[in-house]
């Protein structure tokens, strides 16, 4: 279990990796990135923040994500006003914030970074806008996990607590992308921490809920959004962690009542949309990808 009551003062470190984030990182960079995913992000900048837009279902998710995070953290969201104040986070694949920033008002040292240039910017003019968001506790990269574990390994035993990366991995071009992709980003989580993923399952149920019906009938999201045979299966996903050193400890379905219009978890339903908690064992470095160990 991971306590989160402590707070621990911002290192000159931290400051140097904070304040990076003014830095515009070359977006024509895509490291193994699919630039089409890049390009039909960016044509959606301006709609991340409408509850109502085409972005609603990571709106009405939100909650959801927040809670099993909470949860699988040990963190009792009501016990005061910050229950994640000490944590340090990084949110990989931020989009334009909706996430980042409610880790952040839970009292999170929060970085997000994304390659969409335009997701970004929408991201920090967002956070401009709110008097609580500060240099100290959001800030936002454009560019790829890669420029961050590139910064944190100057900071050695300073990586991060959690790292989050939601809905983010079924936009790879391919295995070899999302290996490269996962090695990464597990690289710049904490012995001791958590990494959380979430995506969805390669089955006939999600090509025909979260494509067929929610992209081309019901318009929740727009048309070419996902492409079925990038979704990953839960076995292929454990199996990447695992590869890298890290042990996939629980997972869960994220399920939608479409007539609510209301997520909830349901541990006997991974069909669709699910995810998954890893964690780094503690006696390892943030920078050594030891052998496997037994998990999901």
């Amino acid at each position: 279990m991971l306590s989160a009551a402590a707070p621990r003062p911002v290192s000159q470190s931290w400051r140097r990796l904070l304040q990076r984030s003014r830095h515009v990182c070359d977006a024509t960079v895509t490291g193994g990135y699919d630039r089409y995913e890049i390009a039909k992000f960016a044509k959606m900048a301006d709609d991340w923040w409408k509850p109502n837009g085409p972005m609603e279902m990571l709106h009405l998710m939100n909650p959801v994500r927040i809670g099993y995070i909470a949860s699988r953290l040990g963190v009792d969201l009501k016990s005061n006003a910050f229950p994640f104040s000490g944590l340090r986070i990084l949110d990989v694949g931020c989009g334009a914030g909706i996430l980042t920033e409610s880790l952040a008002r839970l009292g999170a040292t929060v970085v997000g970074v994304d390659r969409c240039a335009e997701a970004v910017m929408a991201a920090k003019i967002h956070a401009k806008r709110d008097p609580l968001f500060t240099s100290q506790n959001l800030a936002y990269f454009d560019g790829g996990v890669e420029e961050v574990v590139g910064f944190c390994e100057g900071l050695a035993w300073e990586a991060f607590d959690v790292v989050t990366c939601l809905e983010v991995i079924e936009h790879f071009p391919n295995a070899k992308c999302r290996d490269g992709f996962v090695k990464n980003v597990a690289s710049v989580v904490k012995p001791g921490g958590s990494l959380f993923l979430s995506t969805i399952n390669r089955t006939a149920k999600a090509y025909a809920l979260a494509i067929v019906g929610a992209e081309y009938l019901l318009r929740w999201v727009k048309p070419g959004t996902h492409d079925f045979n990038k979704f990953v299966m839960p076995n292929e996903l454990a199996d990447m962690v695992r590869k890298v050193g890290l042990d996939p400890v629980h997972q869960t379905g994220a399920v939608l009542d479409p007539v609510r219009r209301h997520w909830s978890l349901s541990e006997s339903d991974l069909d669709i949309n699910y995810m998954m908690h890893c964690r780094k064992p503690t006696m390892s470095s943030p920078w050594d990808k030891g052998a496997p160990t037994a998990g999901v």
